[in-house]
């Protein structure tokens, strides 16, 4: 699984977005801590607010 998410991503940040590959680690590295940190905020946010109704 890893090497099909892994190969995926890379054709979209090399071809499509034309960063060089050797940034690639380093690109992939900052996406999955961006993950991480939005998923932690988000389950805070979700514990002390929760959802509340619209207006």
């Amino acid at each position: 699984m890893r090497l099909v998410v892994n190969t995926y991503i890379r054709s979209l940040i090399t071809d499509y977005m034309h960063f060089s590959p050797s940034l690639l680690n380093l690109l992939l590295l900052l996406l999955g801590m961006a993950f991480i940190i939005g998923n932690k905020s988000g389950g805070v946010l979700a514990d002390h607010g929760g959802i509340q109704p619209l207006p």
